[in-house]
């Protein structure tokens, strides 16, 4: 009698008519990625769907992706309303189905552990659902590494991504083919955000939202407008399958070097939230990098305990720049592997502007102060940049070299007692990259770190003219006659320059304040003993001499020197 059920059930399906699917009738409502350790759940990554709908669907040709393997449901299955279906490897459909309803397929895609995009589509070709999801969607470390499902919290709420989904809180680890162990109301009422804009090419302006938007309202062409001189696009387009850009065609073509402003009005999310004028964000054609124009500005290389490192990049201009086409890395002439790319997607680079790569944003915005989250871009990895010394290298997508930074941890203010937590800024983006007197130490009163704005040392050109030599860098007050004392010569272009010299040992700690702002001639000279302020002989090893100059237009100039105290034995 089963057997006969089900074929006249294949015979009824084969010839029904094509259905009328609509966005978000089904919805993938739990993931499985990473099945190891195992918590009670098969060894074996999963998906699962729910039909929201008010009919049943059959799933016959429906397809998941995940963009590099198609998986096709083959043979009928129908869903019925406010039900669940398995969907797993075929090896592993007798394991799923002691747990509820499975389909088994070939090509079944493979959910990355660190975040990727799973698209459900009918057989029409329609995305009905897709998510991108990523490992802090856990909110749990211990979950996070392995074993737990993933669940939706509001399966009435389907484009909102982490704020709906949370690790599983069941015994076994997850809940597939049953109800959502963390199911629950969580009402959408946040408008979507308009984040940033770029180009696809002259014509074609791409709107960037933080959320999935309505796919009828919003690709109505008076919410969009662009400046200056463009208008109105003539038509707009969603893009598949998250439906979080609007793509804009132009009648009136961009200009490659101008910057244009991209307004939009009104935008609509797919739970009907709609946002009035949000302001305007920048867009552009993007060029290739030109000699100087990208900077690394800013390093954390020792975060405090707990956080993490980051780098900032600065553009120069004149041009915009795509940091999709840009990469950072650790090492000169290293292996491919090493390095990075700095945006996974097209991402704008505007002149004068400054954005820090990290591998968690959230870490960076809560232990410094950040003006702009948006400038705070998260990779899934970073370079390794170690605490006492490396190098900083930034490229393009043809290979050639954009900017270079060996650090040293000594390049830090010498007076620091602790540099964890303490980035190294760029002085000025103008001179050398390699020069340790264009970085330091970033401001106590900046919070120690400036990421995606201007340095807190930031100096666009030395506002003081001036020399100053040091000879000998090793010297050894043994009054033998060779070497005996320091000498700290000046020489300015005219009178009126104030100076104050201070000597730090290797910990940073003051030893010796040689000149307390002394009126200096336009040239001359100060000579140091190897004494300390109590006229005591100091151990032989590295300090540190700061000098800091001041005119009578208030400016000044801060330098600092290593030198070498020794002893004949």
């Amino acid at each position: 009698m089963k057997n006969v059920c089900l074929f006249l059930f294949c015979l009824f399906t084969k010839y029904l008519p094509a259905q009328n699917i609509n966005r978000y009738d089904i919805v993938i409502s739990e993931i499985f990625p990473d099945p190891s350790p195992s918590v009670g759940l098969p060894n074996s990554e999963f998906l699962e769907l729910t039909n929201i709908s008010d009919r049943s669907i059959n799933l016959d040709k429906w397809k998941i992706s995940d963009g590099n393997s198609i998986a096709t449901i083959a043979g009928p299955f129908l869903l019925q309303a406010d039900s669940q279906v398995i969907i797993c490897p075929r090896a592993f459909i007798h394991s799923f189905n002691a747990f509820g309803a499975a389909i088994g397929v070939s090509a079944f895609p493979s959910l990355d552990n660190t975040g990727d995009v799973i698209v459900l589509i009918s057989p029409e070709g329609k995305t009905v659902h897709a998510i991108s999801y990523k490992p802090e969607w856990y909110r749990n470390q211990l979950k996070q590494e392995g074993g737990w499902s993933l669940e939706m919290i509001d399966l009435r709420m389907p484009c909102k991504e982490s704020e709906n989904w949370v690790a599983s809180i069941a015994d076994k680890g997850g809940t597939p083919g049953k109800m959502n162990s963390v199911n629950a109301v969580a009402p959408d009422k946040s408008p979507p955000i308009l984040l940033r804009s770029y180009t696809i090419d002259s014509i074609t302006v791409a709107a960037v939202f933080n959320e999935s938007l309505d796919s009828t309202i919003s690709v109505n062409p008076q919410r969009y407008e662009i400046g200056p001189g463009i208008g109105r696009p003539f038509s707009v387009s969603l893009a598949a399958p998250l439906f979080k850009e609007a793509l804009l065609r132009l009648s009136t073509p961009l200009e490659r070097t101008q910057v244009y402003f991209l307004r939009v009005k009104e935008s609509t999310d797919c739970a009907g939230n709609t946002s009035q004028d949000q302001g305007e964000v920048k867009t552009g054609i993007p060029l290739p990098p030109i000699d100087g124009q990208l900077r690394i500005n800013e390093i954390l290389f020792d975060p405090r305990p707990g956080g993490v490192d980051y780098v900032e990049l600065f553009n120069r201009g004149p041009g915009i720049l795509n940091l999709q086409n840009i990469y950072i890395g650790n090492q000169r002439n290293g292996p491919a592997g090493s390095l990075k790319k700095c945006s996974e997607s097209p991402f704008l680079l505007f002149p004068g502007e400054f954005y820090a790569l990290t591998e968690n944003s959230d870490i960076v915005e809560r232990e410094y102060i950040v003006k702009d989250r948006q400038h705070i871009l998260s990779l899934p990895e970073m370079p390794s940049y170690p605490d006492d010394q490396g190098l900083v290298m930034i490229m393009d997508s043809q290979g050639k070299e954009l900017d270079l930074f060996t650090y040293k941890d000594d390049y830090h203010f010498p007076l620091l007692a602790n540099r964890e937590g303490v980035s190294l800024e760029r002085i000025n983006p103008a001179s050398l990259s390699q020069d340790p007197a264009n970085w330091q130490s970033a401001a106590t009163d900046a919070g120690y770190g400036t990421p995606g704005y201007v340095n807190s040392q930031f100096r666009q050109e030395d506002p003081v003219e001036g020399e100053i030599n040091i000879s000998p860098l090793t010297f050894s007050p043994d009054q033998d006659g060779h070497d005996d004392q320091l000498t700290i010569q000046y020489k300015f272009p005219g009178p009126g320059y104030t100076c104050s010299i201070i000597i730090f040992d290797h910990g940073g700690r003051p030893v010796r304040y040689l000149v307390r702002n002394n009126l200096c001639g336009t040239s001359g000279f100060f000579r140091w003993n190897g004494l300390d302020e109590k006229t005591h002989s100091l151990p032989v090893g590295i300090y540190y001499l700061v000098t800091e100059i001041f005119n009578l237009e208030g400016k000044r100039k801060i330098m600092k020197r290593g030198i070498v105290l020794a002893y004949k034995m």
